[in-house]
């Protein structure tokens, strides 16, 4: 308890020393922690729960799952695991556990969903700003039996190297719980990008922090509609080739700092347009040449 109030007083203190921007996000998770027993591998399971934007402006989250054995966390699979969600309303977050081979004993792995503030920001001068992010976390305990651990990989596993994930939270009861982390920059970080792009077309983006140094390990992390997702520097090119929400989000080392929706609809692309140029260029020819053998004529 007396852990839980300091840390409060500390973020309280440290929002009161620096400027807040972005601060009206929040986030709701409809969706108690489960209690999954695997008595044999190969083990499948799937469930699903609801995050929900309480804030005025649309909101972006992530969902990640978390814990301290990278091979028990590799089992979880979610969908979508980047969404946009609108002011007041909700996502329906599904999730699934395919295990082929395991080792006995008890994990403890976290559904965390993350509400980050939108990429826009005001040019204003050069002071220390603090972006607040909100986090929600489920908790899922996996109970994998003495058996189905000795017909796999072992009845108990080696020891994992100390984790210390700022996200997993305090999810000791039967209800999600709720964090609020502070993140501070020196100068206002900015993404630099259309809301709306055709298919097709290759864009522009850039990120950075506005009238102050930019940290060198700060890149863009770029998630697909169909699920990919990958890195890019600060300063580069996008081709948007599918239509559907991508999204760009700003991230210092594995931190996730700010992001933003990029809404791509269908259009024609360079190749396509291409033809249809030369067609109409090909019938205003004919019909000057037309035109002026009817003058002559004439």
């Amino acid at each position: 308890m007396v852990n839980k109030v300091a840390h409060l007083l500390a973020v309280l203190l440290l929002l009161a020393s620096v400027s807040l921007v972005h601060c009206d996000i929040g986030i709701g998770i409809s969706g108690n922690n489960h209690e999954i027993d695997i008595d044999a591998f190969p083990f499948a399971y799937s469930s699903s729960f609801s995050i929900h934007n309480p804030g005025n402006e649309d909101a972006l989250f992530s969902i990640r799952a978390t814990g301290p054995y990278e091979d028990v966390t590799s089992w979880v699979s979610i969908e979508p695991a980047i969404v946009s969600v609108k002011a007041g309303g909700y996502s329906d977050i599904s999730y699934a556990i395919e295990a082929d081979e395991g080792y006995g004993g008890a994990y403890e792995l976290y559904l965390v969903a993350t509400c980050y503030g939108d990429g826009e920001t005001e040019q204003t001068p050069s002071t220390p700003v603090s972006y607040l992010q909100t986090s929600g976390t489920i908790k899922l305990t996996i109970n994998v039996s003495e058996s189905a651990g000795a017909m796999s990989r072992g009845l108990g596993h080696p020891k994992p190297p100390l984790v210390d994930d700022e996200n997993t939270g305090d999810a000791d009861t039967n209800e999600s719980a709720n964090n609020v982390e502070a993140n501070t920059f020196e100068a206002p970080p900015y993404i630099n990008i259309p809301k709306e792009v055709r298919c097709g077309t290759t864009v522009p983006i850039e990120g950075g922090c506005l009238h102050g140094e930019t940290p060198h390990a700060l890149h863009f992390i770029i998630h697909t509609p169909s699920g990919d997702t990958y890195e890019r520097p600060l300063e580069t090119s996008i081709e948007f080739d599918d239509v559907g929400e991508w999204h760009a989000l700003l991230a210092l080392d594995k931190q996730t700092i700010i992001g933003k929706q990029i809404m791509v609809v269908e259009g024609c692309n360079d190749a396509s347009t291409m033809p249809l140029i030369l067609i109409g260029a090909a019938i205003c020819v004919c019909c000057i040449v037309a035109y002026r053998r009817k003058r002559s004529s004439d």
